[in-house]
């Protein structure tokens, strides 16, 4: 008897340590937010029930309560008032956690919405700390959150998992943040035991790999469907174009981890750039139901584009795509490429806000400046409801002086306000400097072909900033008309590197191939600037033919420079359809001039 009470003691004060040893291991977070109802998921040390105290901020009178004994506890809200902020607590063991929240809004097309994406959030390390990210994220009062995917390394290793939670600490007790699930996240059909992000979220909505959500005048819909089968894109796309059939939001966004149009990384090769065809159904049903901004990431980078519709520029109509990989390092800007993060003095971490007015969609994007020791705006695009909107702009431009006018250019700019070039063109020959460069600047984000013509003069401005922000104008759009004057200037020894760089750009999306062909060329056999010869090798795959295979063989033998040698090798793959690797661990990657037969009689062979 005495040791069946003994045993019954130890028991006991096992349980007893026990309980005072459960803790939190994730701490609670919010998912799927909707107007009547939130979910609370976090994990504790020991499995057990889960509830949770609520009320109207300030109250816990108020209980829900989920009796599974598990360690991972998810308790789902409901009966709440839309717009409406409210007060939990949550126990585990003797550590409490308290917090607040507000429900979503009424579907309403007057009511306002901020909210703000990120992108592969996994590769941001302890910069969320360091640059005190939170502290300007939440000056912006956003409503909820985004991510486009990739949390963590690999998604169905359990250990990865608290460090995400730990970053996000300041903002997921409080806030939704919504996720479209990323390929590292893992599949959601294989291995399901070790699917964390699936036990550790729950969608708008609450079921992948489709999830959509109101919130005033914004419609969301998140796409995880990477991981779910053989034709994805196709299924997907079908599901999307019944689903926003029946959307009449103000605002529509998606939001997925793949881009659709991407110019990739800064490399000699097209390493992960989509220019649009990959995913063209998902991009027709985009088109087709006039989706307002599709957010993507996967690759690591920052850009946004002028506004596409059917594969073609479309300012009014078309749909902005916006590319936030979390991180910063893009190719060259590509023909659909309005801001891009291309040799830009910028890092991770990134972040996008968008404030949905009811005449306007803004929307800024922030990175973190290494040399400023701050966050930096590095994007800023205006889509106006009303055209009567930037016409005001433009018309108050003769009536504005220094810095006011300064941000009336920078306005229209954001606003891809085409229309408004031939206005500001009288201001590239104002005294005042700052406003000279602003008006170029200005030029240079409309991109507009109509002005193209005037700008070519301004290549050889006086001002170094001038000179290049006419180049890129002209890299963005440039009559055919102009291709001889531009290459002209591109092959000028004395023109500045920069601005040369732009220009090579105009001939290669906007110049006959035969005229791109023979600049790109005759640059690659002078001794031009390295920068320069490197813009021209890339431009050349885009013009050459098959006829080339020779000269550019025999260029590739001979080749000093790594970045062009690579480049004309990735131009032969394509030339001959004779691929040969061009890892930076190969053999062609680390051979030197006069070792390269080997190579090249491959291609030759072919060619």
């Amino acid at each position: 008897m005495r040791s069946k009470k003994l045993a019954i003691i130890v028991l006991g004060l096992a349980l007893a340590l026990a309980a005072q040893a459960d803790n939190f291991y994730v701490r609670p977070h919010l998912q799927n937010v909707s107007q009547d109802g939130a979910t609370l998921i976090w994990q504790t040390e020991e499995p057990g029930p889960a509830e949770v105290e609520y009320g109207i901020e300030g109250a816990y009178d108020q209980k829900a309560a989920n009796p599974a004994s598990e360690m991972i506890r998810k308790v789902r809200i409901t009966g709440l008032q839309p717009d409406t902020s409210y007060s939990y607590r949550v126990r585990a063991g003797e550590a409490e956690y308290t917090n607040t929240f507000k429900t979503a809004p009424a579907k309403n097309p007057a009511r306002e919405v901020t909210f703000i994406a990120f992108g592969d959030t996994r590769r941001w390390d302890t910069m969320v700390p360091e640059t005190k990210m939170w502290e300007h994220v939440l000056q912006w009062n956003a409503e909820f959150f985004i991510i486009n995917g990739d949390l963590v390394s690999r998604g169905h290793e359990y250990p990865l998992w608290p460090e995400h939670f730990q970053r996000f600490a300041e903002l997921n007790g409080k806030y939704m943040i919504a996720t479209a699930r990323g390929n590292h996240e893992g599949s959601m059909i294989s291995d399901v035991e070790n699917d964390w992000f699936g036990k550790y979220h729950e969608v708008p909505g609450g079921k992948e790999p489709y999830a959509s959500m109101d919130w005033g005048n914004v419609h969301v819909v998140l796409l995880s469907w990477e991981q779910t089968m053989l034709n994805y894109v196709q299924d997907t796309a079908k599901w999307l174009d019944a689903h926003l059939a029946t959307v009449d939001s103000p605002y529509v966004f998606v939001t997925q981890h793949f881009p659709i149009y991407c110019t990739g990384y800064e490399s000699a090769e097209n390493n992960r750039k989509q220019p649009g065809n990959d995913m063209m159904y998902l991009r027709r049903v985009l088109d087709k139901h006039h989706v307002d901004a599709n957010v993507s990431g996967h690759t690591h980078i920052y850009e946004r584009h002028f506004p596409l519709r059917e594969n073609v520029r479309n300012d009014r109509e078309g749909v902005l795509y916006v590319v936030n990989g979390g991180d910063i390092g893009g190719n060259y800007p590509d023909w659909w490429t309005a801001v891009s993060d291309y040799n830009a003095p910028l890092s991770k971490p990134t972040y996008t806000v968008f404030q949905c007015k009811t005449d306007r969609m803004i929307v800024r994007t922030y990175c973190w400046s290494p040399e400023k020791s701050a966050f930096v705006q590095s994007d800023y695009v205006v889509r106006w409801q009303d055209e009567a909107i930037p016409q005001a702009v433009q018309a108050s431009l003769s009536s504005k002086q220094g810095v006011e006018l300064i941000l009336a250019m920078k306005e229209l700019a954001a606003m891809i306000y085409t229309p408004a070039a031939p206005a500001l063109l009288p201001f590239l020959k104002s005294d005042d400097l700052a406003v000279r460069q602003a008006a170029a600047k200005a030029l240079s984000l409309l991109g507009s072909a109509e002005v193209a013509g005037d700008l070519v003069t301004y290549v050889n401005d006086k001002d170094l900033a001038v000179r290049r922000y006419a180049a890129r104008s002209l890299e963005c759009a440039m009559p055919e008309s102009l291709a001889k004057a531009v290459a002209k200037l591109a092959s000028d020894s004395g023109q500045d590197e920069e601005t040369r760089v732009k220009l090579i750009g105009a001939l290669q999306f906007h110049a006959p191939k035969k005229l791109t062909r023979k600049t790109a060329l005759n640059m690659l056999k002078s001794d031009a600037p390295e920068s320069v010869r490197d813009r021209a090798a890339y431009a050349l795959t885009t013009a050459v033919e098959k006829g080339d295979v020779r000269t550019l063989a025999a260029m590739f033998e001979k080749e000093k420079s790594q970045y062009v040698m690579v480049r004309l090798a990735f131009t032969l793959n394509e030339l001959t359809g004779t691929p040969q690797s061009l890892d930076d661990e190969g053999e062609l990657y680390k051979s030197r001039p006069g070792q390269r037969s080997e190579f090249t009689k491959k291609w030759m062979a072919k060619g």
